[in-house]
């Protein structure tokens, strides 16, 4: 199946990189038609100083990504078939030489050199295993009332050996960032947000159109929803099952906020 191809290939690619002198931090930016907006996102991306590398990953797309990425100087990937989210970014984590990665969406507005230092920093201090950069408030508050609702935000830092931990199921479509969430909290070091002002991105609707858009926006909220309570429900550690509350669960705020 197309999906088993796209994680036999990441695979491979993986275990090539682990090979690699594994040391500073690499953004990767997913992208699938994104011709119109990467560019902005790149030119912040280079400004800053501090990445050792940069890799966008083409999700199949059939616009003129691929030209306006050429312009800059980082390293261009391509998938022949369109693969989903996850898989474009765990394709980038499998090329990366960092321990860190830098996540970042394709049509991200107000990305500066100053957010991705505030983003990346606290992992790279050891502090915590992810950083979330917050665009979109909605899904901020509804979380302060349901902590059930993950946060989301596709500018993040992770350790890469976060990355590592998740199973392949979670790496795929729009299962990755509460999947990252959960594996911080319960299998790793724990994580951090803030939300930014200045960040925005252009919603479904209007990049694909009104039906197209929702149609995806509600794909993606089931998607999520759904991975929310496979990880409640089967990748819950047992001493965590045990000691939970109720209380925690709706209410409790288990993530610090800058």
């Amino acid at each position: 199946s197309s999906d088993l191809s796209c994680r036999l290939s990441t695979k491979i690619r993986s275990y090539m990189a682990d090979q690699k002198d594994d040391k500073g931090i690499t953004a990767v930016v997913p992208a699938y038609n994104e011709a119109e907006r990467i560019g902005d996102v790149l030119e912040a991306l280079v400004a800053y100083p501090h990445f050792q590398e940069i890799i966008v990953v083409d999700d199949g797309s059939v616009d003129g990504t691929e030209t306006v990425v050429r312009n800059f100087p980082v390293r261009y990937v391509r998938n022949d078939k369109n693969c989903g989210k996850g898989h474009a970014m765990d394709r980038g984590v499998s090329l990366a030489n960092g321990k860190i990665i830098f996540f970042c969406d394709a049509d991200i507005r107000g990305l500066s050199v100053q957010v991705i230092d505030e983003i990346v920093r606290p992992v790279q201090t050891g502090e915590v295993d992810m950083f979330i950069g917050m665009r979109n408030r909605k899904w901020y508050f509804a979380h302060q009332i349901l902590a059930f609702i993950p946060l989301l935000g596709g500018e993040r830092a992770i350790a890469k050996a976060l990355w590592q931990k998740l199973p392949d199921h979670y790496k795929q479509y729009f299962r990755i960032e509460a999947a990252l969430n959960f594996y911080a909290l319960y299998h790793g070091r724990g994580f951090q947000y803030k939300v930014f002002k200045g960040l925005s991105q252009v919603i479904k609707e209007r990049k694909y159109g009104f039906w197209r858009g929702t149609k995806q926006r509600w794909g993606m909220i089931g998607d999520i929803l759904g991975t929310q309570w496979r990880l409640h429900a089967l990748d819950m550690p047992a001493a965590a099952k045990k000691n939970r509350r109720l209380s925690q669960f709706v209410y409790g705020f288990a993530y610090k906020a800058r």
